[in-house]
């Protein structure tokens, strides 16, 4: 099998103060993708009823490295303010970087393209960096995927 139609299993690990959407599609490109891009969400997670039952479709959402977690009120934008997942308790700075943080388990077998999007608020005690990874091997092993830093708290 060619890696892009190998069944895959993605996990993503994040650190964050507080996810508020999470949602994994995948993106579907016609013969002819400026004029039609069709997208299906395979697992969304909206933390709404304070629950880490997926709002769409099936994974798990657990905590990894100490992590500990809650849910808070609050969230800004397209919707009506809903739940987050609040998440807390990291190692020190400079220490276990990369070990710590939400790990959610979703099946991509048959599917290609993966998108992975997700809302995020850091506070202004959180660090200033989130780290995305993902494993195909069903959590085995990760890679990292992107890198983001927050320019500012409470945003």
């Amino acid at each position: 099998m060619t890696p892009s139609n190998r069944p895959r299993r993605a996990v993503a690990r994040l650190a964050s103060i507080s996810i508020l959407l999470l949602a994994i599609l995948v993106s579907f490109v016609g013969p002819f993708p400026q004029l039609a891009r069709a997208t299906t969400t395979i697992t969304q997670w909206t933390f709404d009823n304070d629950t880490l039952t997926p709002a769409i479709g099936s994974g798990t959402a657990t905590l990894v490295g100490g992590t500990t977690a809650s849910f808070a009120t609050g969230r800004v934008g397209p919707r009506p303010p809903d739940s987050g997942w609040n998440t807390t308790t990291y190692p020190a700075q400079g220490a276990n970087s990369r070990a710590a943080g939400a790990q959610f388990a979703v099946s991509t077998a048959g599917y290609e393209n993966i998108i992975f999007s997700w809302d995020h608020r850091h506070s202004n005690t959180a660090a200033n960096t989130v780290v995305l990874l993902y494993s195909t091997d069903g959590g085995a092993t990760f890679s990292e995927a992107s890198v983001y830093t927050a320019n500012a708290g409470d945003a």
